[in-house]
């Protein structure tokens, strides 16, 4: 769901796919286990300690996924630069938290944007 707040401002609320979500985790893990040394760990081998750290990038990076694809879905695009930035009202670290594998995370966000103009029709 979307909203026009008014002077280019745009209220989103929207959910992000849970197996999107496995997915991009599954990725963050096979990366961090190839590249990521952790003191007292062999390498590739990731600490019980990282875990959430992985499981909240894999949720910011969902999310930043999502948002992409509803914001061009609705026909705009976001401001460039810091203007544009898009503010997710809840923390992600805490959804992190209390994700289950494969669930979906529903979130708000909100955003400065502007709509683009429509291809003209011959």
């Amino acid at each position: 769901m979307m909203k026009d707040m008014g002077d280019g401002s745009f209220w989103l609320q929207f959910e992000a796919d849970g197996d999107e979500i496995k997915k991009l985790r599954n990725q963050v893990l096979r990366d961090a286990s190839k590249k990521a040394q952790f003191p007292g760990f062999r390498k590739g081998q990731i600490p019980p300690y990282a875990m959430p750290q992985m499981t909240t990038f894999a949720l910011q990076e969902a999310i930043t996924n999502s948002l992409e694809v509803v914001v061009s879905a609705y026909g705009l695009k976001t401001l460039s630069g810091s203007e544009g930035n898009i503010d997710v009202k809840e923390k992600v670290e805490d959804i992190a938290r209390g994700w289950k594998e494969g669930s979906n995370v529903l979130y708000t966000a909100t955003f400065k944007g502007e709509v683009l103009p429509k291809e003209e029709e011959e």
